[in-house]
C-alpha cells in the first residue's frame, strides 16, 4: 500500500500469511460489509482486486490485472462509481475509504488472495517492470520466492541507495 508521502510501504513484506493488521471499528466494518454485500459478484471481485492492488490504482493496471474486456470494465467501474465505492483522483481508481480495502481484503480467502498477488505481479511485469517495490510485494505475498527475489534485490539496492535503510533491510531479509 502507499504511505501518505506516497511511498510504497513494505512493513507487510516478510508476512508470510498476507494478513495486515489494522484495527477496524464494528460499526464501521459492519457498515462496509453490508454495503459490499449489494454488490454482484463481478463488481466485488474488481472491488477486491483494487484492494489487493493497493486501494488506489490505474484503471489500466486494474482492467488488464483482472483480464475484463474494455465495454464490461467500463460498465462496472461506472457503476461503482455511482454506487461511491470507488471514486476517480489523481488518474487513479480509490476505494472510496480504507476501510472497504480492509474488510475486502480480510475477506478473499488465502489461496485465492495470493492469486491475485500472483496475477498483480505479472501484469505489472508486462506494463510497468520499473515498479520493482510493487512487484516484489505482490510475489511475496503470492509466495513466489523465486518470482519475488529480484525484485527484492532491486528495490533494497534502489531504498539502499537513497539511504532508506529500513526498507532496504526489508527487501533483503
Amino acid at each position: 500500500a502507499w504511505d501518505a508521502q506516497q511511498h510504497w510501504n513494505v512493513s507487510r513484506l516478510g508476512r508470510d500469511d498476507g494478513e495486515v493488521e489494522w484495527p477496524l471499528t464494528g460499526g464501521l466494518q459492519q457498515a462496509a460489509q453490508q454495503r459490499l454485500e449489494q454488490l454482484a459478484g463481478g463488481s466485488r471481485r474488481l472491488l477486491e482486486l483494487t484492494a489487493v492492488l493497493g486501494g488506489k490504482v490505474e484503471p489500466a493496471l486494474l482492467r488488464h490485472t483482472s483480464g475484463w474486456r474494455k465495454q464490461h470494465f467500463r460498465e462496472t467501474v461506472d457503476d461503482l462509481l455511482r454506487r461511491q465505492l470507488l471514486v476517480e483522483a489523481d488518474d487513479r481508481l480509490h476505494l472510496v475509504h480504507d476501510t472497504f480495502q480492509q474488510v475486502l481484503y480480510r475477506g478473499i480467502p488465502a489461496a485465492r488472495r495470493r492469486g491475485l498477488h500472483e496475477r498483480a505481479g505479472e501484469t505489472l511485469e508486462r506494463l510497468a517492470a520499473e515498479r520493482v517495490e510493487e512487484l516484489a510485494h505482490h510475489f511475496v505475498l503470492a509466495q513466489q520466492s523465486h518470482r519475488a527475489m529480484p525484485y527484492c534485490l532491486q528495490a533494497g539496492q534502489r531504498s539502499r541507495q537513497l539511504y532508506a535503510f529500513q526498507p532496504a533491510l526489508a527487501y533483503y531479509g
